[in-house]
């Protein structure tokens, strides 16, 4: 009885292993990464499959990745944290194993709305940690929001937006919570591998190399389905960037200058 125990306690820890977790906050580039994960032949990320609310961004995406659109979460009201746990014990953790890492892909917001901060940090998967600079990732979300643009695929067309005048007091109020959020995922789980969006766009290939060695694959050539959307510097987005510069408090203004000598 208890070889037949510690054979189960290896395979599931096995599984835990070879599955892991893409966290970020939105506008942080997950899908970009997303996109590479799935370059592997081995690598399979489901994007967002947990997703607690929009069954059509599911369906654009994942149609292959999780069976079929009856298997996806469908969280009950008041059931949302009982639900997701059971997905993902049901549906995801069987599909990661024997070398062939798999997992999906969880927004911040994500893990508060289904309650799972402690479920993930208490178990052993890997974390891969989307990290953007927080007015690069507010100055997108504006973006998204002006054009309706969240995601472009290979053959989709950028739409053009004018640049536009950011609010200094919303500005540092956002950057204020992205630190604090940061701060809380940089100590998710025993196994984290933190991936910068300005480091993954410069070099995709060396960061997705060490990424694949990470999950404990082999790396292979990448290639990306999804696209960054914002090809030109973020700073010409930021009619008033010169007035934030000079007007903000010092741990917003060290961003800003970030920007500046990109």
């Amino acid at each position: 009885m208890m070889n037949l125990i510690n054979s189960v306690c290896r395979r599931i820890k096995a599984t835990n292993n070879d599955f892991y977790v893409v966290l970020g906050h939105a506008r942080t580039g997950t899908n970009l990464l997303c996109s590479l994960l799935n370059s592997h032949p081995n690598v399979t990320c489901a994007y967002e499959v947990l997703h607690p609310e929009d069954a059509g961004l599911r369906q654009k995406f994942h149609q292959d990745m999780v069976e079929n659109t009856e298997h996806w979460l469908k969280p009950g009201v008041g059931r949302e944290q009982k639900d997701a746990i059971e997905y993902i014990e049901s549906r995801l953790l069987p599909r990661a194993g024997a070398g062939h890492p798999f997992g999906p892909k969880i927004l911040y917001w994500q893990v508060q709305k289904l309650g799972l901060f402690n479920y993930l940090a208490r178990h052993n998967f890997r974390f891969l940690h989307m990290t953007r600079n927080p007015v690069e990732v507010h100055v997108s979300q504006l973006q998204a929001q002006q054009s309706g643009q969240w995601f472009l695929g290979r053959d989709e067309a950028q739409q053009a937006a004018p640049p536009m005048e950011v609010d200094l007091s919303e500005l540092t109020a956002f950057c204020r919570l992205y630190r604090k959020q940061l701060s809380k995922y940089d100590r998710i789980g025993p196994e984290r591998f933190s991936v910068d969006y300005k480091d993954l766009c410069k070099d995709p290939q060396s960061v997705m190399d060490r990424v694949f060695r990470f999950l404990g694959v082999q790396p292979v050539a990448v290639d990306s389905y999804s696209r960054k959307q914002q090809s030109w510097n973020i700073r010409d987005r930021i009619m008033n960037f010169d007035d934030l510069l000079e007007n903000a408090a010092d741990e917003v203004r060290s961003y800003l200058e970030k920007i500046q000598t990109t």
